[in-house]
């Protein structure tokens, strides 16, 4: 009721946006709340439904929309045990965010209000334009925890009005207490929803299953939960409540929520609600640390409450006279080497006796080192894969780059995508999902490139990133800012089973042969061979570059990218060893290369092996993955119509016969000019077999040509 008679002062000068109407008024409903009583009772404004304490956990992008009642939805019925699609989040987030503005300064909403009526008074447009709302509010509270209004209001997904067309993933978690009764332990209640954005902002219920995967605070041992591992969403909705018993001390876990192309990592804190033996060892309020295992942190509130706590493996918890109601909540981080603080606020809302209630006791998450960076990069002009190495705050990628929105070509290539006679398998700006990182896209731009600040949470902080890759043809991309070794660095998971690298994952078929990177003078190149010259260093993942592998499995694979710098590494990622691999006896390559006078260039590679036939070989034949610009370039090619594989398609990077077998391979070249030569050049024949001899044959003049001696 209170919600309802704070929306009614608006009436029809309303804004346009839930994420500002109902956010605003539900929190006016929680602010009036606390002086309710009914029945002699105090009203509890922060049981869960109008509040959320665990804020920091689920603030995700996939809260965004233009939207709280899409039309596919506008029927659904509430229901709070199971979310009721978004609603439920989105009300939750929304009217805790804007608490956090009335906490800042408890005239926010009298100043806030007065600023909008006089502004929509000389023009009612501003109720429908997000940009002069933010403006306005801007203006009545210039700073909000320790941020500035419009760095603060980039980093709360659930005022972001933008639609992001694409697949999305919400995962909700909460505390969970122990039961003396049933001697059930505590752990954490997870609800996961799956669901489609269209173009519009209509949303569409999507099922599937996911391997959920469980790390430690180190993330050197993964915890094996066979009972908590699998989640089955039907409808948009899944659910799991694992238990975190026999794991030893209190500790941060992550946990991954990979369902098809998205995943969410949710870091939860363990051991901070109590036991069974010990039901009240629970704190007043807990939070993980990301980026640091240890710390010493000193937490302060309104009411002069300070207390010093120490952070180990990654979680902290807290007992003391916190105070009752709203309190602006300031931490002092020193991480353990560090020889600075890092300093921050959470505005919140704190319940009385909130510690005995599961889901209303505060839940933070702070990042070190700082809830924000900023990476400087200058893309060159034209076309090129690419990839962030960081996670922008924006949704809009657009935005985030800083670029003019009406000129800017960015694609992504979706396997799931239905191709036509009139279209591509590539999802285009503004229609692509919400950048995750560990993904690569096409992008195009103009003669003066494009320099851009991103700002966003740094990815470094990540012991790993997780992604999943669905089969067929993928785009990747390098996660960190800083280079990735492929052979050592990229791990591979299929069917929630063990890591292995990904040279263990071609051997046992799980993936192609090959990482395909692209540049304006060669085009598309392996980056595995060692023929790809300075253009791409051998078996390196540069940070912002992106590149293509190709998933063999129709189940899909989950690729782990490990951190080489990270900050909370205690031991090697651990993987399990596959099958010995039988010599390739026989086995012997010749790199062959078509080059202009220019510079430009294109490589493949074809030989022999024990293991490859006449027919297509999946852990040899390297397919070119598909087309997206059809740059002036030279071109060589195996061409293999007679393989009829329709998803690989009929050129190749690379093409493997058996060995000791007489075999022809034949190349095909496309030559953007007839007006300049053309050189095609060939190494490493000293190496081949004794005995082997190999002929270069032009078809259209009968020439012919005897590789072994010449080049």
């Amino acid at each position: 009721m209170a919600q309802v008679m704070a929306q009614a002062f608006h009436g029809p000068l309303r804004t346009s946006y839930d994420a500002w109407e109902q956010g605003m008024s539900r929190a006016a409903a929680v602010i009036a709340a606390q002086d309710l009583t009914y029945n002699g009772n105090k009203v509890d404004p922060a049981n869960g439904f109008f509040y959320a304490a665990g804020y920091d956990l689920l603030n995700q992008p996939a809260l965004g929309n233009n939207t709280f009642s899409p039309p596919t939805k506008a029927a659904q019925p509430l229901v709070i045990t199971t979310l009721a699609g978004m609603l439920v989040p989105r009300l939750q987030m929304s009217s805790t965010a804007w608490l956090k503005c009335y906490i800042e300064d408890r005239n926010f909403f009298l100043k806030f209000n007065a600023a909008y009526y006089t502004a929509v008074a000389a023009d009612p447009n501003v109720a429908n334009d997000t940009s002069r709302l933010r403006k306005l509010a801007k203006g009545v509270l210039p700073m909000v925890e320790l941020q500035e209004f419009d760095a603060w209001f980039e980093q709360q997904h659930v005022l972001d009005t933008s639609v992001t067309p694409g697949a999305k993933l919400f995962v909700y978690a909460q505390p969970t207490f122990p039961d003396a009764v049933t001697k059930v332990e505590p752990g954490a209640a997870v609800f996961v929803v799956y669901y489609q954005t269209s173009s519009v902002g209509d949303e569409k219920d999507l099922s599937g299953t996911s391997q959920v995967i469980y790390w430690d605070y180190s993330f050197a041992n993964r915890l094996f939960l066979p009972s908590f591992e699998t989640v089955a969403i039907v409808n948009g909705f899944g659910k799991v409540a694992p238990f975190f018993v026999g794991i030893g001390d209190s500790m941060r876990i992550a946990m991954d929520f990979p369902v098809n192309s998205q995943v969410v990592r949710v870091y939860f804190p363990t051991g901070q609600t109590g036991t069974v033996a010990n039901p009240n060892s629970f704190k007043n309020f807990s939070g993980t640390i990301v980026g640091a295992n240890s710390a010493s942190l000193n937490v302060g509130f309104d009411n002069g409450t300070n207390l010093i706590l120490s952070v180990a493996q990654g979680v902290f918890g807290g007992v003391g006279t916190v105070p009752s109601g709203f309190s602006r909540t300031r931490f002092t981080l020193t991480p353990t080497g560090a020889t600075s603080a890092i300093n921050y606020q959470r505005n919140v809302y704190i319940r009385p006796n909130s510690d005995t209630v599961a889901g209303v006791e505060p839940l933070f998450q702070l990042l070190a080192p700082g809830p924000s960076t900023t990476l400087a990069h200058l893309f060159p002009p034209g076309a090129q894969m690419l990839s962030l190495p960081i996670t922008p705050f924006s949704n809009d990628i657009a935005k985030a780059l800083g670029a003019d929105p009406t000129k800017l070509l960015l694609a992504q290539y979706r396997q799931d995508l239905q191709a036509t006679t009139t279209s591509d398998k590539y999802l285009r700006y503004p229609s692509l999902p919400l950048y995750q990182p560990g993904y690569g896209l096409w992008g195009s731009f103009p003669a003066t490139g494009l320099s851009v600040n991103l700002v966003g949470q740094s990815d470094d902080i990540q012991q790993d990133i997780s992604v999943p890759a669905q089969f067929g043809w993928v785009q990747i991309g390098n996660p960190y800012s800083v280079n990735l070794n492929s052979t050592s660095q990229i791990f591979t998971q299929y069917l929630g089973g063990e890591a292995m690298s990904f040279t263990d994952a071609v051997l046992k078929g799980l993936i192609s042969p090959g990482i395909i990177a692209y540049s304006p003078t060669t085009g598309y190149a392996d980056i595995t061979l060692s023929t790809t010259g300075s253009t791409f260093p051998q078996n390196t993942l540069e940070p912002w570059k992106g590149y293509w592998i190709r998933v063999l499995v129709t189940e899909g694979v989950t690729l782990s990218y490990l951190n080489p710098n990270a900050p909370t590494r205690k031991a090697k990622f651990k993987t399990r060893a596959v099958a010995n691999v039988a010599s390739d006896n026989g086995f012997w390559r010749i790199p062959l290369t078509l080059s202009d006078g220019a510079g430009n260039k294109s490589v493949v590679q074809f030989g022999q092996s024990s293991k490859a036939s006449e027919a297509f070989t999946p852990s040899l034949d390297v397919a070119s993955p598909p087309p997206f610009t059809r740059a002036a370039l030279p071109v060589i090619r195996f061409m293999h119509n007679d393989w009829n594989l329709v998803e690989n398609g009929s050129e190749f990077l690379s093409d493997f016969r058996r060995s000791s077998s007489a075999s022809q391979w034949d190349a095909g070249l496309s030559l953007p000019t007839g007006e300049q030569d053309y050189t095609l050049t060939w190494n490493d024949t000293a190496k081949l077999p004794r005995g082997t001899r190999l002929t270069l044959i032009d078809r259209t003049s009968g020439k012919r040509q005897l590789m072994n001696s010449t080049s």
